[in-house]
């Protein structure tokens, strides 16, 4: 039996290439794993990948922004209620 080869979005980065009859497991978004379907080669690809690459940055940076904002406002209500946050 064969391991699969897990690929997400940070992709394996060239060091693990896959062979003819390896399973490769592919997770992400859907969207951006239709894209990598429809990708080309050469420079087109480049072009591709650097543009899913900055994507993927600004969804991140938009995580932190939204993790952030969820812990102020669960701060907040902790000194709302009066609760001590030292225990």
């Amino acid at each position: 039996m064969r391991t699969p080869i897990p690929i997400g979005l940070s992709g394996n980065r060239g060091r693990t290439r896959p062979g003819a009859g390896d399973i490769l497991v592919v997770y992400g978004r859907g969207d951006t794993i239709d894209e990598l379907r429809q990708r080309r080669t050469g420079m087109a690809a480049e072009r591709e990948h650097d543009s899913a690459v900055g994507r993927q940055r600004q969804v991140e940076a938009q995580e932190r922004r939204d993790r952030r904002q969820s812990e102020q406002r669960v701060a907040a209500r902790r000194g709302e209620s009066g609760q001590d946050s030292g225990r």
